[in-house]
């Protein structure tokens, strides 16, 4: 993708499948920081992969960042991610489908997440920030008809709080929430 990643341990228990990634840094093409986390447990198990499932019992992030930047020339850095298919292999003769695989997460966690937003296409350049995110999601399966829930919550550098929380079904586009809004300031909104 032309991006720099690093990482600063990894370590990893063959006995318990637990993992845990401390200190990554993806910079965009730039060479700009775009993602960032201080932490990433993981729990895999191992035993679902007979069945074509890819099974982690838990997954929490801590301290992760976004800086979504839209650049002088309009381009999104978000974009860099995206694989240039241009210059894909000739056709050849497609696979036979097979079972596709499932991917289960019974718990995940987000802690301390920002978010910033900034945009060098208007006069003058905005820039808007979004601080303590949390997001707590139990009973994910990719697979239609399935639903999981979820809570969020975030606070603004600006003023306010927004919280929800509720079930969705993502293979089918379906959500249920509640949401909460207390004092968000409209003008940076």
């Amino acid at each position: 993708l032309g991006c720099d990643a690093s990482v600063a341990t990894v370590r990893f228990n063959p006995y318990t499948f637990n993992s845990k990634l401390k200190g990554f840094v993806l910079e965009d093409r730039g060479g700009d920081t775009l993602a960032t986390f201080s932490a990433l447990r993981g729990n895999f198990a191992p035993w679902p992969l007979r069945k074509r499932v890819i099974a982690l019992e838990e997954v929490q992030l801590s301290a992760p960042s976004l800086a979504v930047r839209v650049r002088d020339d309009g381009a999104l850095n978000l974009l860099d991610l995206v694989p240039d298919t241009t210059a894909a292999a000739g056709a050849s003769e497609p696979a036979k489908p097979a079972k596709p695989w499932l991917v289960r997460v019974d718990r995940l966690g987000v802690d301390a997440m920002s978010v910033t937003w900034d945009d060098a296409t208007v006069e003058p350049p905005a820039h808007v920030a979004i601080d303590s995110l949390s997001l707590a999601l139990t009973s994910f399966l990719t697979q239609p008809g399935d639903t999981a829930q979820f809570a969020f919550r975030f606070l603004s550098r600006a003023g306010g709080a927004v919280r929800a929380s509720g079930f969705a079904m993502p293979q089918d586009g379906v959500v249920e929430t509640r949401v909460d809004v207390d004092s968000l300031a409209l003008k940076v909104a």
